[in-house]
């Protein structure tokens, strides 16, 4: 979970959005002092039953945050506990706990709530190519011309 958190902070902040990836077990060791009042934080986690997460939407709360988790036991303390849930069900095969499908469920909803946010928000294509520069993104960003009939990132 933790690595497509990473991966989506990062998907974020290409389109602009401030975003960053803490590790669960260090907002109550200093990293709370990175929220402002409206912030959503997004947890991720697959059993929604990790220790460390667990208690932190009440935390979060009390810095006027609301709580996105990203979950595949809609049954957990977690989602119980966040604002808002999208339940991502995944049966893991590898030994029936190595993170392998429930990953993938989390990649495609994280796909599909940057694709929203870039059409809800009309988040436009030369904010991503400003952002994303270098590498093979960057260079076929580059390539794309933007028009005002073809402004948006995914057209």
């Amino acid at each position: 979970s933790g690595i497509v958190a990473k991966r989506f902070a990062s998907t974020l902040s290409s389109l602009s959005i401030p975003s960053q990836w803490i590790h669960g077990s260090e907002w109550t060791h200093g990293e709370l002092g990175n929220l402002l009042p409206g912030d959503v934080v997004v947890l991720f986690s697959n059993s929604g039953k990790t220790p460390e997460l667990v208690n932190l939407p009440n935390v979060f709360r009390q810095f006027d945050c609301d709580v996105l988790c990203l979950v595949g036991n809609d049954d957990s303390p977690l989602y119980h506990a966040s604002d808002f849930k999208i339940f991502t069900p995944a049966k893991d095969c590898l030994f029936d706990s190595v993170p392998a499908r429930s990953i993938v469920a989390q990649e495609a909803v994280c796909n599909a709530v940057a694709e929203s946010v870039v059409a809800i928000t009309g988040i436009q294509r030369a904010t991503f190519k400003k952002n994303h520069p270098g590498g093979n993104i960057g260079a076929a960003a580059a390539k794309t011309k933007t028009s005002p009939s073809n402004p948006q990132l995914g057209k």
